[in-house]
């Protein structure tokens, strides 16, 4: 079986909904995502805070094609880079304060995803309550991902690289968003 072909959208929505601290991920596509079957070969990009000795259990990635815009969009300069994605992806910093360290993955077997737009997302963190991250880019939730017995490792995946963005970017400090 493909992963995640049973799960259904309204399935995994409701499910999402009612765990604690999920509702605003269940809102994160403007829209509703399309449910899609990514091939194998693809690779996949994951924004975090830290490099997650977890790799597989992340469930928000984006395509390369994304991906290597979001790096052509900031020109070469990382503090851009990050200010970018996270304006794109509209990831609070709740949800990722760092957003430092980038997985690569590639999948090996089919899986199912659901693939649509980020969603605006207000700021809910104090000192930036008036910021709106606004989204538009493409993401990918990819559930189910990781080995239940063993979390470093996938069937359906290989982990290809990590990287870091080795840069002092602080949002919280930007004058464009005091």
């Amino acid at each position: 079986m493909i992963l995640n072909e049973d799960l259904k959208d309204e399935q995994l929505f409701r499910r999402l909904l009612f765990q604690n601290g999920l509702s605003s991920m269940a809102k994160a596509f403007h829209g509703k995502p399309r449910k899609t079957l990514l091939d194998p070969g693809r690779r996949l990009f994951r924004m975090a805070t830290l490099l997650d000795c977890y790799p597989f259990r992340g469930v928000w990635w984006m395509s390369e094609a994304v991906y290597t815009a979001l790096l052509a969009e900031a020109g070469g300069d990382r503090a851009k880079f990050l200010k970018i994605a996270r304006d794109h992806l509209a990831v609070k910093m709740t949800w990722s304060p760092g957003m430092r360290h980038i997985i690569e993955i590639r999948l090996t077997q089919p899986v199912y995803a659901w693939v649509g737009p980020a969603r605006e997302q207000k700021e809910s963190i104090a000192r930036m309550k008036h910021v709106v991250w606004n989204g538009g880019a493409e993401q990918i939730f990819l559930p189910n991902l990781s080995d239940a017995e063993y979390l470093m490792a996938s069937r359906w995946a290989t982990l290809e690289s990590t990287y870091v963005v080795n840069v002092d970017y602080d949002p919280q400090a930007d004058p464009e968003y005091a």
